[in-house]
């Protein structure tokens, strides 16, 4: 037996994570020594790799068996600190290894080079790579930041010239999203150390791309030069000074040097770069009223270059300014006759009294379900608040049968307030639309509790491709998952998924994670591919989207004060997604979310000395104690209970106030704060999978949240 053999099957003994974070769900192994060797690596175990002999000519098994694992094997390397060894094993598949293996790992090879500053063997290892993978758009950044870097300005500009020539093969756009922006720079630059005009370039430059930290670069550039701004026209110089202004937060600034340009020139300048009408729109805020008279003009000679109406981009902007000036007809008007029924969507929202006139117009346009769900989801909880019964009904029969999600939802509101006496009685078809959403839906779990009707998820199987037929971003996220880079496996495939074509891929990437026991990642991804890709759930990713790891922490804690255990898994699952480590721009805290001054008083009532709220233990037993808390000044609705845990207990004195006489399913409408709406309905849907999955009750009849 081979050393490098028997340590694959060594690893089948190494795959226990520690007691106290040890998942609940049982790895699913699949063939082959390199799954059960990464699926060591992935956990976190990457001492078998210090003795491990890349001589060895068993290693060619990792390559017949997967073309990705040698690869693969090299990030687990440089994950162990093995930096050496990685680089051999990086080097070998430049050479032996196939597409588009060989290309990532010349790519590899330039990030690493790039870190050392080790700028000439960077521009040797993306040169070799983008002969092998010219579609990859990481290998083409690192190459033009080399040369860029070293001043070799003709190559650079070479560089550029292969670079446009190649874009329409570009396909593997995984991590590079700057890139259009530094070819601009690049060549902005090349242009003005290299002898001929290089006015032009620094133009493209600010006008082919937003206003951004690349402007803020190339103007610092010119500051520095000794020609500096004298080699621009006025117009060119009013550009550059105006997008560097808004690029460095001085909108004021820029309106100002904007307006120094003719509003017909302007105009013809919007049309050719759209680019600027996008830095326009970050600058609103500086807008004054002689910016807005300006560009009522610019408006109007670019309506004359527009025959076919107004484009949509402009149309966001100068929506936009009529709102900032007060002129909200205005605005609505215009983006509605443009067709941009999302903007106009959130304007009436943030215009809370136009949300009942817009609806009538929106449904004559033709607005897209989506949106209209969102216009709907708004003004509803405050219909319910305000005990409009009739209103809401006529609002159901108002929304065309082509609308099925919102019918569906005002089916079974108007259903759930009949049922408490708010309605006749109504016709049992109303919530029929309901019963064709996916299981993850808080509506089709509320119908089959309204009909008394058990949800049975489907025991069919959804399959997924091979991996080896995923789309080549999953590949690539897949071998960062398989060598212990969680984290950017996990930025990689979330990109990937919200592309409906790449989610079944997606979610086999999610059952991947799931089996080597990273659920939150899995949870993350899976829960996104089902939703961009409209996949079916089954029986079989239950267990993906409603994971269980820490199990003897979160029920021990529930248990302690007498909580009821699956809706504590699933406030859990909703507030960090099992993720331990998580930590909101707030600064709430693990697995409960606890925020820093809520923990100081919860340690001052549990009398502990000290507390670690990244401590598994400790953060639930202070969630749960939090929650029980909650309970006492709100005894009468969970609902309520679990509403001020997500915004507050003073919040939710004042909802038991305004509806806490509502039925609780009312409750979870009438909450005013969209997010604290979202994150009941996702409370629910969570604790009744979990009761199934825990006790093997139905999740709609014997919803723990209504209990």
């Amino acid at each position: 037996m081979t050393p490098l053999v028997a340590i694959f099957l060594l690893t089948l003994s190494s795959c226990a994570a520690p007691a106290s974070s040890a998942p609940a769900e049982p790895p699913v192994f699949t063939e082959g020594p390199g799954f059960f060797l990464f699926e060591s690596v992935s956990r976190g175990d990457l001492e078998l790799l210090q003795d491990l002999d890349l001589t060895n000519p068993s290693l060619s098994i990792l390559r017949e068996e997967d073309s990705s694992y040698p690869y693969t094997l090299a990030l687990a390397l440089e994950r162990a600190g093995l930096m050496a060894k990685a680089r051999t094993v990086l080097q070998s598949e430049v050479v032996r290894g196939v597409a588009p293996w060989n290309g990532f790992s010349a790519n590899r090879l330039a990030l690493l080079s790039v870190e050392d500053n080790d700028l000439s063997a960077a521009e040797g290892h993306a040169r070799g790579g983008v002969d092998v993978l010219p579609g990859f758009t990481d290998l083409w950044y690192h190459l033009g930041e080399a040369i860029y870097r070293q001043g070799q300005y003709e190559a650079l500009l070479e560089v550029i010239a292969d670079l446009d020539r190649a874009e329409h093969s570009i396909e593997h756009r995984f991590t590079a999203q700057s890139l259009r922006a530094e070819r601009l720079l690049w060549e902005a630059v090349a242009r003005w150390e290299l002898p001929g005009p290089h006015a032009a370039a620094f133009t493209a430059a600010f006008t082919e791309v937003s206003a951004g930290p690349i402007h803020q670069r190339l103007y610092l550039f010119l500051q520095h030069r000794e020609e500096g701004f004298s080699a621009f026209t006025a117009i060119q110089l009013a550009l550059l000074n105006g997008v560097y202004r808004i690029a460095n937060n001085e909108a004021a600034a820029g309106w100002e040097q904007f307006r120094t340009i003719n509003p017909t020139e302007m105009a013809q300048l919007l049309k050719r770069y759209p680019a600027l009408v996008n830095t326009l729109r970050r600058g609103v805020g500086g807008i004054n009223s002689l910016s807005d008279q300006w560009l009522q003009q610019v408006s109007a000679a670019y309506a004359s270059l527009e025959p076919g109406g107004i484009h949509a981009d402009m149309a966001l902007l100068m929506a936009r300014v009529a709102e900032r000036n007060g002129r909200i007809p205005e605005a609505r008007s215009t983006l509605i006759t443009a067709g941009e029924f999302t903007e106009a969507v959130q304007l009436a929202i943030r215009q809370t009294d136009e949300l009942p006139d817009i609806l009538p117009e929106m449904l004559e346009q033709g607005i897209p379900e989506e949106d209209l769900l969102i216009l709907v989801d708004r003004l509803l909880p405050v219909m319910i608040r305000q005990r409009m019964w009739s209103e809401i009904d006529q609002l159901y029969r108002m929304i065309p049968s082509h609308y099925p999600a919102i019918r569906a939802h005002l089916g079974v509101v108007t259903t759930i307030a009949s049922t408490a006496g708010f309605l006749p009685p109504l016709e049992a078809s109303r919530i029929e639309s309901a019963f064709e959403l996916d299981l993850l839906s808080y509506n089709r779990l509320v119908a089959h509790r309204l009909q008394q009707i058990p949800v049975l998820p489907d025991t069919t199987f959804v399959s997924v491709p091979a991996h080896r037929d995923w789309k080549p971003e999953l590949r690539y996220a897949r071998a960062f998952l398989y060598a212990n880079h969680i984290e950017t496996a996990r930025a990689m495939a979330m990109t990937a998924s919200l592309r409906p074509e790449a989610a079944p891929a997606a979610l086999g990437f999610a059952r991947e994670a799931s089996r080597f026991g990273h659920f939150n990642v899995a949870l993350d991804v899976g829960r996104r591919a089902v939703n961009r890709g409209n996949i079916p759930i089954t029986v079989q990713d239950i267990p993906l989207l409603f994971p269980m790891p820490y199990t003897d922490e979160i029920t021990g804690a529930a248990e302690l004060y007498d909580l009821q255990v699956p809706v504590f898994f699933g406030l859990i699952r909703e507030e960090s997604h099992f993720n331990s480590r998580a930590r909101s721009h707030v600064g709430a805290t693990g697995l409960s979310q606890i925020m820093p001054a809520t923990a100081e008083d919860l340690q001052r009532r549990l009398r502990w000395d000290t507390v670690d709220l990244l401590s598994v233990t400790e953060n639930t037993t202070m969630g749960a104690f939090y929650l029980d808390y909650l309970r006492g000044q709100l005894p009468e609705s969970l609902v309520l209970q679990l509403a001020a845990y997500n915004a507050g207990l003073g919040r939710g004195r004042t909802w038991r106030r305004e509806f806490g006489d509502l039925p609780l399913l009312l409750q979870i409408e009438a909450l005013p704060f969209i997010e604290t709406r979202w994150y009941l309905r996702r409370i629910f849907v969570s604790a009744g999978w979990y009761t199934h999955r825990l006790h093997g009750n139905d999740a709609a009849l014997d919803n723990p949240v209504l209990q």
